[in-house]
């Protein structure tokens, strides 16, 4: 599709002559059309000489299946004006793209657009429909337009009118408001059903702290009383308006919030006590983020209960920029939220931002064509104004520099054109499968109202998207969820959504039905009220990784005679008799029925046959002996399908040799351990054996690439003084930057903006030794990091703001009750272990269907270890009865402090570039830790300043850990999911 302009300046002006142009547009509010709108499309062509143009037009869906094939013809004048041909498209609801091929009969320019057609949005206003975006501010025109054609009902916006006069310099109570232009917009927005959620904060313009204003973040106000007063005026003007949310983000020193948590929580109390003054009966939301709300509200009751009536929380993970959900950690997340408002007790839940942006990468093609196009605009930038006659250097000697200018105009003019047949890079299907999956998972968690936010998701351009998010609230405005298909299965998703009339006393004992029940009793229009349509939703993430799913697979429906199915654009999908057979990939589709009850179109569902999927993963634990002893390696695999899953299990190595098969058997969506006699091999000086697990089903063979390692805390006392003498004969673990592929995680620039973010071009590497030992009285670890320095900043003032201000603040920078992370001060080391499957008390225990779907605790004890200013630190981070709360944000956690009776010694050898971290924990600080039940989970992180491997050297990623896994709970801190404490130790007799 690219023709790249290789030259930016050409021998002969001649050459840029504009003898060959086209165009090919649509009209609709960003391409988009209510269905029965009609779709004009306009192909223009224009030539240097009188001639003909010929069009190749080919229309495809949104899986690249073409839809029409057709040729035409335009005659072109040659006097510079383009022939014009519209077409008027008839069809159905569905996304479009559209193909052009323009050939003057010696050159072809390809031109591309794309349209979609969706149905009509329900009409009326939904204050507490499930379909809601954060917008910033109340939006307007097309673009208000465009959130009304795609079903959104709720704007989530910064509701702050305009000041109505110059702020005072010191507070003299509520600051004058206008409120003119809010209104106009609030009104528009009713008009077009759409209602508000309004965010109260920021602090107004001019009122910000002192260092609010240095840090150039948006609060805390500078008063609180004044922004209580003039807050009260706005409630006063909006009295229709009876739930609202409170502050945005205010991460402390993060983004929004310079000052500490105690502070934000004396505004929020002050905040909510005037408002409910106003109005005994608002819904009063707050938090913004489930992490923040653990670690900066849930603690204080005094600041929240009898004030507030929900949480709300921004699920920003690592998923939202890859191009699926399957990596858990997105659902974690939101699952996260829910379980700390139900832990306060709070009857709402909302989402109030949220998303997906993965962007296709450019090709290279697209790339230089880029490059051009910078160059030459660069080179335009160059040219004096007309009215001076000084020439560019950059113009050749001889050359007319009139000439050249309009040269570099023309040829300006046509990589743009080029550029404009470029789809928007987040204009894909990765996102238009994951905008739905994201909302339908949410309601799946039993949350309140999702959240969508513009351009994160959706928007002008993204029309894939625009086109999907249609189609579900098309289908599922009005309808909560009621019914999880397959709740134990992690890697295939199904919810039923139906009117609330249909929430039987059968569907009430349904699994994880009261997890469901929030928006039950959430009022239907009359119009709507008798409605008989049930709509499952259902997707499936099988495959062998994150990044290969599964592409063919289907559900098929036996019995379906009742049932009709659409795809993820809204068109039907054609039945065979009585039998149903959908796609069952990560592209969502809808099964609808009218006849069926809820519980036996369930039941239909969820028996129904799945093929052509991977029917199992597996990965392998760690060796516990050396690897030429006789030993059982244990394997764990977890049943993909909805039946029973019996085959064969074998450890092929390199040299050929396997082990001997063994039989399992799977219950459906299960995760199991199998036993495997290890086949045994010659020691490897590098302790790394590459193995190929090998599975065979009567659902298909499945094989797994993997290297696995001794890893085994042996019975060896050690001294701790920095020298691994000590640690002679033990086989340590080894972890390589060079062997890490995991992509860089945006989220922790969401909450630290001042961070360095590492160069595309670093290409430092660091590689690690881990050690570990006990005897009767000490656990003992050692690290030994090759890396080109040791560094770490803990202990060191505190500076922050953004741009050129700068403040040094009273907080020591990675001190648990200072700023800043440890995770994020250069060098450090995060392990952790786990003894039991689940902490109790904390997330989704093992006995509950969403274990693993849902967010899960799988570490006992978490500890950080590093250098910092006021010497060598061994912190923990959390215990078996300490809150999993993050430290580091300017207040002290309990339980976050040294380990008492601890050792820890960290030196450097700058000469072989090795640092050694050596520590001895007591057994009475880790009193779960019992050798006698052979083996025990523990997993580490190593921070680096280097920034190798994305910056932080992860053991689960080394060892294996189901991709799939990416979690919040075995890892501080709380908003950085991570692959969990999965790997196993042995503990020598």
């Amino acid at each position: 599709m690219i023709r790249l302009v290789a030259a930016l300046l050409l021998t002969s002006a001649a050459l840029f002559a504009a003898d060959f142009q086209a165009r090919l547009d649509t009209g609709g509010i960003y391409r988009m059309f209510t269905a029965g709108q009609p779709v004009v499309l306009k192909l223009s062509a224009s030539t240097a000489q009188p001639g003909q143009v010929s069009v190749k037009l080919r229309i495809a869906d949104i899986f690249g299946k073409t839809q029409s094939s057709e040729e035409y013809a335009l005659g072109t004048s040659g006097n510079g004006r383009p022939a014009e041909l519209e077409l008027v498209e008839k069809r159905d609801v569905g996304y479009y793209s559209v193909h052009a091929d323009f050939s003057d009969g010696q050159k072809t320019l390809r031109r591309w657009t794309d349209f979609g057609i969706v149905p009509p949005p329900a009409s009326g206003l939904r204050p507490d429909s499930f379909f809601s975006s954060n917008t910033s501010g109340l939006r307007t025109g097309n673009e208000l337009k465009l959130l009304q054609m795609i079903g959104m009902k709720v704007q989530r916006a910064h509701f702050q009118p305009n000041l109505a006069a110059k702020v005072p310099a010191t507070p003299a109570g509520a600051l004058p408001l206008n409120f003119t232009n809010q209104d106009k917009a609030w009104a528009a927005s009713q008009e077009a059903g759409l209602w508000v959620l309004p965010i109260a904060g920021y602090a107004f313009e001019g009122t910000k702290s002192e260092l609010a204003t240095l840090c150039q973040m948006h609060g805390p106000p500078r008063d609180y009383a004044e922004f209580c007063a003039t807050w009260e005026q706005i409630l006063k003007h909006y009295p229709e308006v009876t739930t609202i949310e409170f502050w945005n983000e205010p991460w402390i020193f993060g983004w929004t919030w310079a000052a500490s948590g105690e502070e934000y929580r004396k505004l929020q109390k002050m905040w909510c006590e005037m408002a409910l003054k106003v109005n005994p009966n608002y819904r009063i939301l707050a938090g913004n983020s489930s992490m923040f709300t653990e670690d900066h509200i849930e603690h204080d009751t005094s600041c929240w209960k009898g004030l507030l009536q929900g949480t709300t929380h921004h699920p920003y993970s690592f998923s939202t920029g890859q191009p699926n959900h399957r990596a858990g950690d997105t659902g974690r997340s939101t699952d996260h939220g829910m379980q700390v408002t139900n832990r306060m007790g709070l009857p709402y839940y909302y989402l109030t931002e949220g998303g997906t942006e993965y962007s296709v990468p450019d090709s290279p093609e697209v790339i230089a064509l880029r490059k051009s196009q910078k160059d030459l605009q660069e080179q335009l930038r160059a040219f004096p104004k007309q009215d001076q006659k000084v020439v560019p250097a950059s113009v050749p000697a001889g050359r007319d520099a009139g000439a050249t200018l309009a040269a570099l105009k023309l040829q300006t003019d046509e990589i743009a054109a080029e550029l404009s047949s470029i789809p928007l890079a987040k204009n894909n299907n990765g996102n238009a499968s994951k905008i739905v999956i994201y909302n339908i998972r949410a309601a799946l968690l039993g949350t309140f109202q999702g959240n969508s936010q513009w351009e994160i998701g959706y928007g002008p351009g993204w029309t894939r998207s625009n086109v999907s998010f249609a189609t579900m609230t098309h289908f599922l405005e009005d309808r909560p969820a009621v019914a999880d298909i397959w709740p134990e299965h992690e890697l295939i998703w199904g919810a039923i959504f139906a009117g609330p009339r249909h929430v039987t006393p059968a569907v009430k004992v349904l699994p994880r039905a009261s997890e469901l029940s929030p928006r039950w009793n959430v009022a239907v229009p009359k119009e709507r009220a008798f409605d008989s349509t049930k709509v499952a939703v259902v997707w499936s993430y099988t495959g062998a990784s994150n990044e290969a799913l599964d592409s063919q697979g289907t559900l098929a429906i036996e019995d379906a005679a009742d049932m009709q199915a659409f795809d993820m654009t809204g068109r039907p999908i054609e039945r065979s008799g009585k039998s149903l057979k959908v796609p069952f990939t990560q592209n969502p589709v809808y099964i609808t029925t009218d006849a069926l009850d809820v519980v036996e179109f369930r039941n239909r569902l969820a028996s129904a046959k799945i093929e052509d999927a991977t029917p199992l993963n597996m990965y392998a634990l760690s060796l516990f002996q050396t690897a030429n002893q006789s030993q059982a390696l244990s394997i764990r695999l977890e049943n993909q399908l909805n039946v029973e899953l019996k085959g064969k299990l074998c450890v092929k190595l390199p040299s050929g040799s396997k082990s001997k098969e063994t039989k399992f058997a799977i219950p459906p969506g299960k995760l199991v351990e199998v036993a495997v006699a290890w086949p045994g091999c010659s020691v490897s000086q590098t302790n790394t054996y590459p193995v190929t697990l090998l599975a065979d089903t009567e659902h298909g063979k499945v094989t797994r690439e993997q290297t696995l390692c001794v890893a085994r805390f042996v019975k060896h006392s050690i001294t701790v003084d920095g020298d691994l003498k000590d640690w002679a004969g033990v086989t340590p673990v080894a972890i390589d930057s060079a062997g890490q592929n995991v992509p860089l995680d945006p989220t922790q620039y969401l909450l630290n903006p001042g961070l360095k973010r590492p160069e595309a071009a670093d290409s430092r590497r660091v590689a690690a030794w881990v050690y570990t030992a006990f005897d009767d009285d000490n656990v003992y670890l050692a690290v030994a990091v090759n890396e080109d320095k040791l560094e770490c900043t803990a202990g060191q003032p505190t500076i922050k703001g953004r741009g050129e201000t700068k403040r040094e603040l009273p907080y020591k920078n990675g001190d648990p009750a200072g700023l800043n992370h440890i995770r994020y001060c250069g060098d450090a080391f995060l392990f952790a272990f786990g003894f039991r499957d689940r902490v109790p008390g904390w997330g989704r225990q093992m006995n509950d269907p969403y274990a693993w779907k849902g967010q899960f605790y799988d570490t006992d004890y978490h500890y950080a270890a590093h250098t910092s200013a006021q010497g060598d630190k061994l912190i923990r981070l959390w215990g078996p009865g300490t809150a999993r709360r993050t430290a580091y944000q300017t207040e002290v956690v309990p339980g976050v402090e040294p380990v008492p009776g601890a050792r820890i010694v960290i030196k450097r050898d700058e000469a072989a570039k090795l640092s050694i971290y050596e520590l001895a924990l007591p057994r009475s600080e880790l009193s779960l830790f019992a050798p006698e039940t052979g083996r025990c989970r523990f997993g580490f992180i190593l921070a680096n300043g280097e920034q190798a491997g994305g910056g932080a050297l992860r053991w689960s990623d080394a060892a294996g850990v189901f991709d799939h896994w990416r979690c919040a709970g075995s890892f501080s801190p709380s908003w950085q999911q991570e692959l969990p404490c999965q790997t196993f130790f042995g503990i020598e007799p």
